[in-house]
């Protein structure tokens, strides 16, 4: 395995320290590994929602473009929301 040397701020050494004093890590290595690969698997999550939200967002558009789409006045849209379905609907009503 490589060395390379990374400075770290006081509180970022202080942390190390106390992450390996713990017994939670053997070394700084596998703190640092260990951290590099939660922020890998975070970005990779965080991926898949912005991947998730443009599908949802295409959908939408797609269904407005062909006319899938049920007009409410907006005083209509308490009620409306409410009777969706239970599932939609369960908890406090709209008001």
């Amino acid at each position: 395995m490589a060395t390379q040397n990374v400075p770290l701020s006081e509180h970022g050494r202080e942390y190390v320290a106390a992450v390996v004093e713990s017994g939670e890590a053997k070394d700084a290595a596998e703190v640092v590994d260990f951290a590099l690969r939660k922020m890998e698997a975070d970005r990779r999550a965080h991926g898949a929602k912005v991947e998730a939200f443009r599908e949802a967002v295409q959908t939408g558009l797609d269904d407005l473009d062909n006319g899938r789409f049920t007009a409410v006045a907006v005083e209509e849209l308490p009620s409306f929301i409410n009777g969706l379905s239970p599932r939609l609907s369960q908890g406090t009503p709209v008001q």
